[in-house]
């Protein structure tokens, strides 16, 4: 009969502290609308009455690229010193801050520098604020379409991750760097020091409360009034800083910048880690910011690879135009080209590998090619004259080839341009042009690379072999 009876008692408690907590939860519920307001963009709300404490909700927007660089503001206009601000994602973890948070909490939640009048709201989830203070206020929430600082964060995190190799070898940035770090190091062994003296426990934790809810106590003060610091107190902070910042330059100068390249790319990767840290602060779309944190070390590592199929495709689909030479450059051109290939052809006879027995059997003129490669001219007198003598016919289409002359140039050559090749001539006659082919010239034909001298009239040669 006993278990039966304590049974039934624990299950007569249990359905009672249910009834009693869903009551309650009930009540709590109804405590929390009465103080709930949901704001609109733009709307503004004017608290009063029951000031005490009051919550104002915003429900978050749909995640659009478009909405990448868009902020959220509570901004707070009230005369009050006294402001307390409690953020929570919903309702209930708001009131349930308030409710169990101590009046300690409370007084350093109200010393501290971002106590003020905006509070940022996520931009694409519902969150809440609740604001506690003893005087009316009018609380309003303010969209930005683009946030100034959202887009100067993300062109410094994406201008730091590039530049992070070059700032890493920069005799500047490693000068500025490391002074900026001796002042904030000042002011950290300053902390460090005042700790050292605190006693251990929780008697050292609670003083060490303290003291840091003094330091943003003063920081708010420093904010307010910044006047009066610029006059009495900021020569002696400037001049803490200024010893701090001057013994770490000259730490920097004595040992100079980092020579090793391992050490060298130890700070080119935390430029760029920085450099990516900003970029995934600079927007509430946390999924399209890591979106470009991953583009940008795909691009960083493949940019050669990406680049080289980039330009593939472009020129395969949009073609560069095809433009014609002048006059002028045509000529200049044959000139630049026939002057390049008679020096490779005295370079490659002058080689081992064109072996000059062999090549010498080949010719009907060894000693007329022998002068060619000491220096000599390719083409006689005789020659040059016939083409001075010619009625020029330029670049027409019965022409089969045209010798072209330059009286400017500095060996007054003249040029042959034919169905086989280019050749150059020189003489000490004006020049001109003509299409009729020269009598004697030398061509390199594309069979083993081999050199041989063609002689079209064979008269010619046996006067000149004479």
């Amino acid at each position: 009969m006993g278990r039966p009876t304590l049974f039934w008692a624990c299950l007569l408690v249990t359905v009672l502290e249910g009834v009693t907590f869903c009551r309650g939860d009930v009540a709590l519920n109804d405590d929390i609308k009465k103080v709930t307001h949901v704001l609109k963009p733009g709307q503004e709300k004017h608290i009063d009455e029951d000031y005490d404490f009051q919550m104002f909700c915003r429900i978050g927007e749909k995640k659009y690229a478009a909405y990448y660089f868009r902020t959220a503001t509570l901004r707070i206009t009230s005369s009050a010193e006294d402001i307390k601000l409690i953020k929570g994602h919903t309702p209930r973890d708001v009131y349930l801050q308030y409710t169990q948070s101590t009046k300690w909490l409370l007084w350093i939640a109200n010393v501290l520098p971002w106590r003020a009048r905006d509070t940022h709201f996520p931009t694409f989830n519902t969150s809440c604020v609740g604001i506690s203070t003893t005087r009316p206020y009018t609380a309003m929430t303010i969209i930005r379409p683009v946030d100034p600082w959202k887009v100067l964060t993300l062109a410094a995190g994406i201008g730091l991750f590039f530049m992070a190799p070059r700032l890493s070898h920069s005799t500047l940035f490693f000068y500025s760097s490391g002074t900026l770090l001796g002042g904030v190091a000042a002011a950290l062994v300053l902390l460090f020091i005042l700790q050292r003296f605190l006693p251990k426990g929780k008697t050292g934790y609670l003083l060490m409360s303290v003291v840091w809810s003094m330091a943003f106590y003063f920081a708010g003060e420093t904010w307010k009034q910044f006047e009066e610091l610029v006059h009495e107190r900021l020569p002696y902070i400037v001049a803490y800083l200024f010893t701090g910042a001057l013994l770490s330059f000259l730490a920097c100068y004595r040992w100079g910048p980092p020579q090793h390249p391992k050490t060298l790319n130890i700070i080119t990767w935390c430029l760029q880690v920085t450099g990516l840290v900003l970029i995934h602060f600079s927007s509430d779309f946390v999924e399209m910011s890591t979106a470009i944190i991953l583009l940008i070390i795909a691009y960083h590592h493949c940019h050669t690879f990406l680049m080289y199929y980039l330009e593939r495709y472009y020129r395969r689909w949009f073609p560069p135009p095809h433009r014609l030479l002048s006059e002028e450059e045509y000529i200049t051109q044959g000139v630049i080209e026939t002057q390049k290939g008679l020096a490779e052809l005295k370079s490659f006879c002058s080689s081992p590998e064109a072996k000059p027995w062999q090549l010498v059997a080949r010719l009907n003129n060894p000693r007329r090619f022998s002068s060619f490669i000491e220096g000599g001219s390719h083409l006689n007198d005789d020659e040059c004259l016939a083409y001075d003598n010619e009625e020029p016919h330029y670049l027409t289409n019965s022409a089969p080839r045209a010798a072209i002359s330059f009286s400017n140039m500095p060996t007054n050559s003249s040029f042959v341009f034919g169905r086989n090749g280019a050749t150059m001539m020189t003489s000490t006659s004006p020049n001109n042009m003509s299409s009729r082919p020269p009598q004697n010239e030398m061509v390199v034909t594309d069979d083993e690379e081999s050199t041989e001298e063609r002689v079209v009239d064979e008269s010619l040669e046996t006067d000149d072999d004479d």
